[in-house]
């Protein structure tokens, strides 16, 4: 691409992004840093400053501060993603949601379990109304929901969002997903903690 089209160009971006995004996933936060920054400049100058790309960059920048423990800084990305996704998309959009989504988990990474679950629970109306009740993301949002409640010492709702998330994700995924896993494992943590043994094997 860049041969082609030279450096500062949107696709050349988007690859960059794309590696940020393997690079994150690999836990390489450094190096995913780097490409979303260089994503970053060449949105801003290519698109703008208010583009719901570079909304999206942004925001995964404060996925990686997230992971990193740098939670202010997490915290200004994705609060600015939230701005320019809200301006150019709308309150209702799914990168919305995610992005409020991203800041949940942030706040739940801090303790802060209120904002959490008030960033959370918007993202759910978003996601049921924008991609229906049986989405992934959707169960995402309620295992998360559900980690917060499990937090709080609320096993009952906690319970009552796993058991939803884990419903979705075994029609959504199968019964052999790793989220499937996840989301039993939370559940059985919890019947752990309410002294369920035979129900948390």
């Amino acid at each position: 691409y860049r041969a082609a089209l030279g450096d500062d160009h949107p696709d050349v971006a988007a690859t960059r992004s794309n590696m940020g995004n393997v690079y994150e996933s690999q836990g390489r936060y450094d190096e995913a840093l780097k490409e979303y920054e260089e994503a970053l400049r060449i949105y801003r100058a290519a698109l703008g400053d208010d583009h719901p790309d570079v909304a999206a960059t942004r925001s995964n920048m404060g996925n990686v501060y997230e992971r990193q423990g740098r939670y202010d800084e997490a915290l200004k990305e994705l609060k600015e993603a939230l701005r320019i996704g809200r301006a150019a998309l709308g309150d209702d959009h799914p990168n919305v949601a995610a992005t409020r989504s991203n800041m949940g988990n942030v706040y739940e990474s801090q303790g802060r379990y209120d904002e959490a679950l008030k960033e959370y629970e918007e993202a759910l109306r978003i996601r049921r109304a924008a991609l229906g009740d049986d989405h992934p993301d959707v169960a995402a949002t309620r295992n998360n929901m559900g980690v917060v409640y499990e937090r709080q010492g609320r096993y009952d709702e906690a319970l009552k969002e796993y058991e939803e998330a884990l419903r979705i994700r075994r029609a959504a995924l199968g019964d052999d997903h790793p989220d499937v896993a996840t989301t039993r494992g939370n559940m059985g943590a919890v019947y752990k903690s309410q002294g369920r043994y035979d129900e948390a094997l």
